[in-house]
């Protein structure tokens, strides 16, 4: 009964698990199936769309009159599948939303979410959620444009763990993108090394370190390669691998041209003269940098 239900859904939070028991699985996506086909439809968009929903909204997605979307969101709403708040409509617990989600049909699904992002580019929204959504339509390219305007955006407002997650949407769908629209978004190393670093800032410094070498292996300019050894060297360092960041700060030093910026000599021999005071010791011998004698 009802307390048995209640009793498997605090169970389930309180495990902390995003996956719905496969019992209450099937009890939520019966209910929805008792549904007629329109009220099923908009609970299906409502599921989707993943937060509140107008009917409107609905309405827009299902390409149906605005009278139907919200006569069938009402009926929804008398089986105890939808609540409102606000004017806007909702599924009644995030556990059940998971469960209808989970029951659509994938090529439905990707059309909901194609659609969903559609309307919501016309209508300005925040390119967090229609990166999402592009991503689950498999609309690569879009998915990719829709990540690095939310990255740009996140670490203008210094937050760094989202950054680094758009960072890694956007570098999962960086070969879908035109090669105009990736020379304009920045090489794949330029967007490797902005994740390295979004990375190390949100304290995952195994992917830091991970990426930034990924970013190692895709620049050859000499200057930039130093700069991105002396990062790799810090990455490494806060992940605990001591020895590697000293190989990592050598390499930066002996990489490091004569003739380079003064803003980069000092990063890199700064990092370097760092590590040698943090480790001890006499400071290492390491080949002077490249380029002609003065």
């Amino acid at each position: 009964g009802v307390p048995l239900l209640v009793e498997e859904v605090l169970a389930a939070e309180a495990a902390g698990t995003t996956a719905v028991p496969d019992h209450l699985r099937d009890l939520f996506v019966a209910r929805v199936r008792r549904l007629d086909h329109q009220a099923g439809q908009a609970v299906e968009v409502v599921a989707v769309a993943g937060g509140r929903c107008s009917d409107r909204f609905v309405a827009d997605v299902l390409e149906c009159g605005g009278g139907e979307a919200d006569a069938a969101l009402e009926r929804a709403m008398a089986a105890s599948v939808l609540a409102r708040d606000a004017g806007a409509y909702r599924m009644r617990h995030e556990l059940l939303r998971e469960a209808v989600y989970g029951a659509v049909p994938a090529a439905r699904r990707r059309a909901l979410h194609r659609r969903t992002a559609q309307i919501l580019a016309a209508e300005g929204a925040d390119a967090a959620v229609l990166a999402h959504h592009w991503a689950a339509a498999d609309e690569p390219a879009e998915a990719a444009h829709a990540s690095l305007r939310a990255a740009a955006r996140a670490e203008r407002m210094h937050a760094p763990a989202e950054a680094h997650s758009h960072l890694e949407t956007a570098l999962a769908h960086f070969d879908a993108l035109p090669t105009a629209d990736a020379k304009a978004a920045g090489r794949r190393g330029e967007l490797l090394a902005r994740a390295a670093e979004a990375a190390y800032l949100g304290g995952e410094f195994d992917r830091a370190v991970a990426l930034a070498e990924s970013a190692l292996e895709e620049v050859h300019h000499p200057t930039l390669k130093a700069l991105r050894w002396e990062r790799l060297a810090r990455y490494r360092w806060v992940n605990r691998d001591g020895a590697g960041a000293q190989r990592a700060h050598i390499r930066s030093v002996s990489t490091l041209p004569r003739d380079a910026p003064a803003r980069a000599r000092a990063r890199v021999l700064s990092g370097h003269g760092w590590n040698q005071a943090i480790m001890g010791g006499p400071v290492r011998r390491t080949r002077r940098p490249k380029g002609p004698s003065r």
